[in-house]
């Protein structure tokens, strides 16, 4: 059977150890070694850690993010009623439906039974609790607001999902339509043209520029089309690799601020995002100098990354946060003036915050204008292309048919 045994030693410092002994005298005679004391004994229900016959949990899990909020705000709930964090970790637990996330449940459960804290606990599993997440928690228990902090990250992780499937909802309609636009490009070159090619080719008729193009291009794709793939695979293997490069990802970086309208919808998201961490993390009493690293942490953008350690460095000097935030391709020129009347008036952390829901509500209404006006361009991007494709094979029958009319 399975003990938790609490101790204390002659300085009054207590500590909870789990051991697996035949009964609960067993178990507090273990325990009482070097010295210390026998405070409590509690059976704990479960297999040992080491003795477990289930998999090892995965590091990562599906749809991490969503359950990471879940799990936030019910553990929130559970300990704003009183019970305790092990027995709200075995709840969670046994109402898990996903075999990955159960088995994490049970492991951090099992962890804290032992008497690990709760952040040391969820940084078995880094992949699934960043560190700003175990950051806040470990504030948490220390100050003692658990519960608030914990809706606080509730209320984080949502946002930041809502912002993640606005993009991907702004982005999959247009990406649909180019992907069928590409696809039945493809066919009509790959199958249509030819057989005018050939058609072409028995009437011995003088064609028009177009068509010659797109005869040639045809022949070209369909005479090369293992080439093509090739230097495409070629290119992706390259890119993949070059990505892997700081330097190749601060250039394209460096190349999105340039862009028009994603260019600003990029930097709002990402300011979005960095203002509400650290207005989190400097709300949860972290000191700015950590808060400012563990932002670093979750900022995969290189220029904001590379701004960080500017910050980083500005603040050591004794200089003001709000003097790092002169880049106008980095941050919207108003964001400078507000976090410098922040810090004047001592509320850095609020301001952060409020400007994180402001940028938040701007980014949704310029995504949905982006989207507004991307998908009647690309439409009339395509009709223009088959238009032409149209137009270049019939013009020549045209011609034909008015000499044949004619003569």
């Amino acid at each position: 059977m399975n003990y938790s045994v609490k101790t204390c030693d002659a300085n009054g410092r207590t500590e909870t150890v789990r051991i697996q002994a035949e009964n609960a005298a067993a178990a507090r005679a273990e325990a009482a070694v070097e010295g210390r004391f026998v405070v409590s004994v509690q059976e704990v229900a479960g297999p040992d850690r080491d003795t477990a016959s289930e998999a090892p949990a995965p590091k990562k899990v599906r749809k991490a993010g969503k359950r990471v909020a879940s799990f936030a705000k019910e553990l929130s709930v559970l300990v704003s009623t009183g019970t305790p964090v092990a027995e709200s970790l075995r709840a969670i637990e046994k109402q898990a439906s996903d075999a990955g996330w159960k088995r994490v449940m049970h492991d951090v459960r099992t962890s804290v039974e032992e008497g690990t804290p709760l952040s040391r606990s969820l940084a078995e599993y880094p992949m699934i609790f960043d560190p700003i997440f175990r950051s806040l928690i470990a504030a948490g228990e220390s100050s003692g607001k658990l519960h608030s902090l914990l809706q606080r990250l509730s209320s984080m992780k949502r946002r930041e999902i809502k912002a993640k499937a606005l993009l991907i909802g702004s982005a999959t309609y247009p990406a649909v339509l180019m992907f069928v636009a590409t696809s039945v490009m493809l066919a009509m070159i790959l199958f249509v043209i030819p057989r005018f090619a050939g058609l072409f080719d028995t009437l011995n008729a003088p064609l028009p520029v177009t068509t010659q193009f797109l005869l040639a291009l045809s022949g070209f794709i369909t005479n090369w089309w293992w080439a093509i793939i090739g230097a495409g695979f070629a290119v992706c293997v390259g890119g993949y690799f070059g990505w892997r490069s700081q330097q190749v990802k601060l250039q394209v970086d460096t190349l999105l601020t340039k862009i028009p309208v994603l260019g600003p919808l990029a930097q709002g998201f990402t300011v979005a995002r960095l203002t509400r961490l650290l207005g989190v993390l400097l709300d949860a009493k972290v000191s700015l100098l950590e808060s400012l690293e563990l932002v670093r942490q979750s900022i995969t953008r290189p220029l904001y990354t590379e701004w960080i350690e500017d910050a980083v460095e500005l603040v050591t000097r004794g200089e003001s946060l709000s003097g790092s935030f002169s880049d106008d391709a980095l941050f919207p020129p108003s964001i400078r003036e507000a976090i410098s009347n922040a810090e004047n008036s001592g509320r850095l952390a609020p301001v952060l915050l409020d400007l994180s829901e402001y940028l938040d509500d701007e980014n949704e209404a310029l995504a949905r204008t982006f989207t507004n006006l991307l998908e009647p361009l690309i439409m009339v991007v395509l009709g223009v292309v088959v238009a032409f494709v149209a137009l270049s094979m019939f013009l020549p029958l045209f011609d034909l048919t008015a000499s044949a009319g004619g003569g």
